[in-house]
C-alpha cells in the first residue's frame, strides 16, 4: 500500500514561488479552495478572506478603481479553461491596489487557468497561475524601440516559463490527488476483509473451541479481536479525515450552541449513568459550513467527556470571548487537561499525549478538527494547566 501524507498538497502549495489559487468551477463564484502564500503576499489580502469566498467579488471588494474590464477578463480566461478543458491565458492585465495597504499603486498581472479534469472527463479544480509583470512593464515605459524589442521577447520567454509551471503545478496537484485516491481505495478494499476475517475466526475459536483454551489461552484471543476492532476503527477515523479533506465547504448561518446541545444529547444518551454539568452560552451564532462544525464538535466534545471520565463532577462549557475585536468559540472541560510543553502535537494526526491505559483513541480526532478549520480559513488552539482541564479555542 502506497503512503500517503495528507499535508502533501498543501506543502507543495505553501513551497512554491508561482502566484496561485484554485478554485471551483462553479460558474459565476469560482469559489476559492486554496491560495498559496505568494498570491496573500503579493496582494496583502488575509487567507481567511479568501478561502470558501467567490474569488473575483473579493477582488472587486478589496482592489479599487475601475476593475470591470479587467475582472471581466478574468472571467472570460475562467470560463474559457472550462469549456476548452486546456491551459488558456490573458494579456497582461492592470489592478490598482489602493485598498490592499501596499505600497503599489498599480499591478499588472498575466493569468494562466490550467483546469483539473477528473476520470470521467469533468473538470474537478481549476489552477490559476499569474505572473507578475509590474516591473517589466514600468521598466518597457522608459526604453527605446531596441530595448522594446527585447522586452517583447522576454515576455514571451516568461510565457513560454509560465505554461511550464502550469503544467507542471498541475501534474503535481493531480498526482497529490490520484495518491490519496489510491489510499482510500486501498484501505477500503485491501485492510478491511482481513480485519474481518481475524476478527471473525478469532470470535469462532472462543465460541467454538472455548473448553479447550484455558484463560491465557482465551485472553490472548480477545486481545487478537481488539485489536482487529481498533485498526478497523483508525481505519474509518482515516476515511473520515480523507472525506473532509476533500470536501467543499457549504456555508450558512446558524448556532453553535444548538448544534452543540445535539451532540451532547447524541453523545451521552439518555440511558448513561453519566453526571456532566454543560453550559452552553446563548447566541453563538456564526456563518460556516454546519455539517463540518457539527462533524468538529462531535470531535471536540467526545475529548471533553472522555477526559473528565474520572472526574466525580465533570463539567463542560460551551461559549465564546473575543479576540482583538473577532469572535472566538471555545470548549472547556475540567478534566485531566495536558502537558502544554507538548501541544505543539496536539492536532498532528496519531499523536497521543496520553497513554492507551489511560485513555483509548486513535489520534486521529483532533487533527480532523485542525482541517475542518484549515478549510474555513480559520484557526484552533487549546490552553491547559496540567490536572486542572483543557479548552479548545477556534475562530473562523
Amino acid at each position: 500500500m502506497r503512503k500517503v501524507s495528507f499535508n502533501r498538497l498543501e506543502s507543495i502549495l505553501s513551497a512554491l514561488p508561482t502566484v496561485l489559487v484554485i478554485l471551483k468551477p462553479d460558474v459565476p463564484k469560482f469559489t476559492v479552495q486554496e491560495v498559496n502564500d505568494a498570491f496573500l503576499n503579493l496582494t496583502n489580502i488575509e487567507r481567511r478572506n479568501l478561502l470558501s469566498k467567490p474569488f473575483l467579488e473579493t477582488l472587486r471588494d478589496y482592489f479599487s478603481g475601475e476593475q470591470e474590464k479587467s475582472l471581466s477578463d478574468l472571467f472570460n480566461l475562467i470560463q474559457r479553461a472550462i469549456s476548452n478543458k486546456e491551459i488558456m491565458k490573458t494579456d497582461i492585465i492592470e489592478f490598482e491596489l489602493d485598498k490592499c495597504g501596499t505600497s503599489t499603486t498599480h499591478l499588472y498581472l498575466q493569468f494562466k487557468c490550467s483546469p483539473v479534469v477528473n476520470s470521467d472527463g469533468a473538470v474537478d479544480s481549476l489552477i490559476l497561475i499569474a505572473e507578475d509583470l509590474t516591473e517589466t512593464v514600468a521598466s518597457a515605459k522608459n526604453i527605446s524601440d531596441d530595448d522594446k524589442l527585447r522586452t517583447r521577447k522576454e515576455l514571451h520567454n516568461l510565457n513560454e516559463n509560465l505554461a511550464a509551471q502550469a503544467a507542471s503545478s498541475r501534474a503535481q496537484y493531480e498526482s497529490a490527488s490520484q495518491e490519496l485516491d489510491d489510499f482510500v481505495y486501498s484501505v477500503s478494499h485491501d485492510l478491511r476483509a482481513p480485519l474481518r476475517r481475524i476478527d471473525g475466526f478469532s470470535q469462532e475459536l472462543l465460541n467454538e473451541y472455548a473448553e479447550k483454551l484455558d484463560d491465557t489461552g482465551a485472553h490472548y484471543l480477545k486481545r487478537i479481536r481488539q485489536g482487529a476492532q481498533d485498526m478497523g476503527q483508525l481505519i474509518d477515523n482515516l476515511l473520515k479525515l480523507s472525506r473532509i479533506s476533500r470536501r467543499n465547504v457549504e456555508k450558512e448561518e446558524f448556532d453553535l450552541g444548538e448544534v452543540a446541545k445535539t451532540v451532547f444529547d447524541d453523545l451521552i444518551g439518555p440511558e448513561s449513568e453519566r453526571v456532566v454539568e454543560i453550559e452552553i452560552d446563548e447566541n453563538l451564532k456564526t456563518v460556516a459550513d454546519k455539517g463540518l462544525i457539527k462533524a468538529m464538535l462531535v470531535n471536540l466534545i467526545s475529548n471533553a467527556l472522555k477526559f473528565t471520565s474520572k472526574k466525580e463532577e465533570a463539567k463542560i462549557q460551551v461559549g465564546s470571548t473575543s479576540n482583538e475585536g473577532e469572535k472566538v468559540f471555545y470548549i472547556s472541560d475540567n478534566g485531566v487537561g495536558f502537558n502544554s510543553a507538548y501541544s505543539h502535537k496536539l492536532f498532528k494526526a496519531f499523536s497521543r499525549l496520553h497513554s492507551h491505559h489511560e485513555f483509548s483513541g486513535t489520534g486521529i480526532g483532533l487533527a480532523t478538527v485542525k482541517r475542518i478549520m484549515t478549510l474555513h480559513g480559520g484557526t484552533i488552539w487549546a490552553e491547559s494547566p496540567e490536572g486542572e482541564g483543557a479548552t479548545f479555542y477556534f475562530q473562523f
